[in-house]
């Protein structure tokens, strides 16, 4: 069974409602936290034009497993974000996918 913040063996996410998407680092925020725009616009985006995940944009911490092997993520890169479906405008980088 996987520890608590870690993806399963197979690649999918600890808690079942979780979301799963790509997406490109745009910048390094203060606290250890970074902007993604993600791939595909997102989930929940909207065409309202509100902020947040309506432009496919969310702030994401790096979570347990890269945090632990010492994973640099640089502006640019492609990474794996997991989403909570309570709140998509937040997420955990799980994978550094390499360069853009």
């Amino acid at each position: 069974m996987a520890a608590e913040g870690e993806a399963g063996r197979a690649g999918e996410p600890v808690h079942p409602g979780d979301i799963e998407v790509e997406g490109v680092v745009e910048a390094q925020l203060p606290s250890a936290l970074y902007r993604v725009r993600l791939a595909d616009g997102g989930p929940g985006s909207r065409p309202d034009g509100k902020p947040g995940a309506a432009h496919g944009t969310v702030t994401a911490h790096v979570s347990a497993n890269p945090r632990r092997n010492f994973v640099r993520i640089l502006t640019g890169e492609r990474v794996r974000v997991r989403l909570s479906p309570r709140d998509l405008t937040r997420g955990a980088i799980v994978a550094r996918l390499g360069p853009a």
